[in-house]
């Protein structure tokens, strides 16, 4: 039995991360597939900070 999109939706997801660079050490985003890493940023003490101009998804349904 063949299973049709129609009757099983998908749900898809873009997003995109765009580091700034107001930080003494600055943030690093690298994609590695449908995921970020994101390395670097700055500590304070036992905080780490990192900072981003952007961040940006799209969702949609398919099917």
């Amino acid at each position: 039995m063949a299973l049709s999109p129609s009757v099983y939706p998908t749900t898809i997801a873009i997003a995109q991360i765009v580091p700034d660079a107001s930080l003494p050490e600055n943030s690093i985003v690298t994609r590695q597939g449908p995921q970020f890493q994101i390395d670097g940023g700055t500590t304070a003490g036992a905080n780490l900070f990192h900072s981003f101009t952007g961040h940006w998804s799209l969702k949609w349904q398919v099917g």
